[in-house]
């Protein structure tokens, strides 16, 4: 069990510097200004120092933005209840929105920016958003189940896009792979990687074997396993805990077998020590939906007023976002969402 941990901790700062080091190289070829160089390392150095308080110095180093709730799926375990639901179909975000939100004193210094929704290809705007956001010095990915690639192939062909997770779902995995070797032909400089949740399942488990084999016939630099994320206690058990320790073994002997190969995410084992808890997306990341609301991590679905609005130049430190930062383990969970949501296991968002 010693061993075990020591383990683990060791690899949770490989990732660390795997994830540092993939973002460095980006993060420097946006030739960035010189705040947006100060902001990050204002954020650094309390990362690196594990030095965290509730009141920030640092603005979001990325921004989440919401443009639209559409999808083409109709997923029955999709985390996000807004997703194609009548009141929230309308709240697509336009490029007057989207540009005008880049400017905003507390987002200027970001360099990453997400497109979430919905299925963002779904958005007729979203090459224009990503060329916009580019001019504007932000790195830009989102997560897709890749369906409609194929018909916005000749968009790809030239977008500054920097990378896409391509998320694979049971009876759609042919044509998703299929549509990211379609991609890898028109466009190598977009950093692509497989993602799967996995559970304690037996046949999930196996099944990472085949996604890392896939990600490997594609040429493609990483691949990402996420945690599953139960929504009671009912499926509390196909979580990853960090007492786990068979499946943890078991995540050492895939890492030890090709690692060396490939840049593999694991899924951020859950603690069952709250007072071991923490959530970096706290102090990281903010969400925004049509109107300026705000959301402080993907997880907590939809944006809502009472997390704050970018009409608030001082949203960063003030009401909620303090009281999340502060109470997050003392009152755990603080917002319910965060019980069994992997990021409040100290994990490092890659792509976000």
């Amino acid at each position: 069990m010693h061993c075990l941990r020591l383990f683990l901790h060791a690899w949770q700062i490989k990732m660390k510097l795997s994830a540092l080091y993939a973002l460095t190289k980006q993060f420097l070829k946006l030739s960035p200004t010189v705040p947006q160089v100060l902001n990050t390392m204002k954020y650094s150095m309390r990362f690196f120092s594990n030095s965290f308080s509730p009141a920030v110095s640092h603005d979001p180093l990325s921004i989440g933005v919401y443009i639209t709730y559409h999808c083409n799926l109709e997923c029955p375990f999709c985390w996000n209840q807004t997703i194609n639901k009548k009141e929230f179909l309308s709240q697509q975000m336009n490029i007057e929105e989207f540009s005008s939100m880049l400017q905003h004193p507390r987002l200027k210094n970001a360099f990453r920016l997400s497109f979430v929704g919905g299925e963002p290809l779904i958005h007729p705007d979203i090459f224009q958003f990503i060329e916009i956001a580019h001019s504007n010095k932000k790195l830009t990915m989102f997560p897709s189940n890749g369906l409609l690639i194929e018909k916005r192939l000749d968009e790809f062909k030239n977008s500054h896009l920097s990378s896409l997770q391509v998320s694979l779902y049971d009876g759609n995995i042919s044509d998703q792979i299929r549509n990211v070797e379609l991609l890898r032909s028109v466009n190598l400089d977009i950093d692509i990687a497989l993602a799967r949740y996995v559970t304690t399942e037996q046949n999930s488990l196996d099944y990472m074997t085949e996604v890392i084999k896939m990600s490997e016939q594609l040429n493609l630099k990483q691949v990402c396993f996420q945690n599953f994320i139960a929504t009671s206690k009912e499926n509390e058990n196909l979580c990853i805990f960090d007492d786990n320790i068979e499946i943890l073994e078991y995540f050492k002997d895939l890492d030890r077998k090709y690692g060396k190969r490939l840049n593999i995410m694991f899924p951020a084992p859950l603690k069952r020590n709250i007072k071991e808890r923490f959530c970096y997306d706290l102090y990281t990341v903010v969400f925004v939906g049509k109107n300026g609301i705000l959301a402080p991590c993907s997880s907590i679905v939809p944006p809502d007023r009472k997390f704050g609005n970018l009409s608030d130049d001082q949203f960063w430190n003030k009401k909620y976002f303090l009281s999340h930062r502060k109470y997050f383990t003392d009152k755990f969970p603080f917002n319910p969402t965060c019980e069994y949501c992997y990021e409040s296991s100290s994990h490092e968002r890659t792509f976000i």
